[in-house]
């Protein structure tokens, strides 16, 4: 309650921030919660006097139960019991959006209504303590998945633009007068977290609390540069381009060189297969006219003649040196050797 004004309540975190108050008593009702009226469950009373201050409230119906608690969600609920389906129902809360309350997300963390749950890590931050995150305990905040190297924007830390958010509270003003200027002030402080630059620079050190998204196009989002070690940044859509050309060479290369060694190896099978015909001493073998015609080029270096016909310098597969003779005079095939 307020010492000064005396009527006001108030919600409060840690002792130090107030995020919500009632408003101040109308004689009938408190000016920020309009579901104190006439038709309402309770009777509701202010006493205030030189000596005290104080609020009252009991149910028109003595039957029934019904109770006031500020649980760990940081807000003020009223429930009443329920005979008929033997639980508690919430009849009123406040703040209304959960994403009011004080840093209902901690450090590094932004809230949003539009899901559930309502609190979500930026991106390059992981909960601090996932078992605790889950049961919807976002008290330990989120950590930095790598850790910053507190260099310039080439060699160590980067900056990844967040759009459609309400600020975090505690910013710094700097009276710089261009938004390349502003990033400098933050990469050249250890402590700064972010920045945003409109017509001002604006800087956050340590942890960023209160980060509300907020749908597109709502007047009130703003932008901001959240601060990450460079290999958390995603990737551009140059990169992504450039990797996508350096994988398709790669890929064409493996292939080639696959190609390659498949001849090779094809090469050296089919050698291995033919030489044993004439490597063997005293062994003969049949030759297809193709097969001479490879091995002597075409009959292109003549070595001399003779009687019965010409001979011809050939090399088998194997490199093995031939000559070959191709008799002249006979008549029984196309070609005789």
């Amino acid at each position: 309650m307020d010492a000064e004004e005396g009527s006001k309540f108030y919600l409060v975190w840690n002792r130090s921030k107030i995020y919500w108050t009632t408003g101040v008593w109308s004689g009938e009702r408190y000016a920020n919660i309009p579901e104190m009226n006439k038709e309402y469950y309770y009777n509701f009373g202010y006493v205030s006097n030189e000596r005290e201050d104080y609020f009252t409230y009991s149910m028109k119906d003595d039957s029934v139960l019904s109770r006031s608690v500020v649980d760990i969600s940081g807000r003020i609920k009223q429930y009443t019991w329920m005979n008929s389906s033997q639980e508690w129902v919430l009849i009123w809360s406040s703040p209304r959006d959960p994403c009011d309350v004080y840093s209902v997300c901690w450090s590094f963390g932004s809230c949003n209504t539009k899901g559930l749950p309502i609190c979500g890590c930026l991106y390059g931050f992981e909960p601090s303590f996932p078992k605790d995150w889950k049961l919807s305990d976002w008290s330990g905040g989120c950590v930095r998945k790598t850790p910053l190297k507190y260099g310039s924007t080439r060699h160590g830390d980067g900056f990844l633009k967040m759009s459609n958010l309400q600020w975090p509270t505690n910013y710094q003003k700097l009276k710089l007068r261009s938004v390349e200027k502003c990033e400098l002030a933050c990469i050249r402080n250890i402590s700064c977290s972010a920045y945003s630059y409109s017509v001002e620079c604006l800087i956050w050190s340590g942890g960023l609390r209160n980060l509300k998204e907020l749908a597109g196009g709502d007047e009130n989002g703003r932008d901001i540069f959240i601060r990450l070690a460079f290999s958390e940044l995603p990737k551009t859509e140059g990169n992504k381009k450039l990797f996508t050309l350096v994988t398709v060479v790669v890929c064409v290369g493996c292939l080639c060189l696959l190609g390659i060694m498949f001849v090779r190896i094809w090469r050296c099978r089919e050698r291995r297969l033919v030489a044993p015909s004439w490597a063997v001493q005293g062994s003969l073998r049949p030759f297809k006219y193709r097969e001479i015609q490879i091995a002597t080029k075409n009959f292109s270096e003549k070595l001399g003649s003779g009687s019965f016909g010409s001979v011809f310098k050939g090399s088998l597969p194997d490199s093995t040196l031939i000559a070959v003779k191709m008799l002249e005079g006979f008549r029984q095939g196309e070609k005789e050797f």
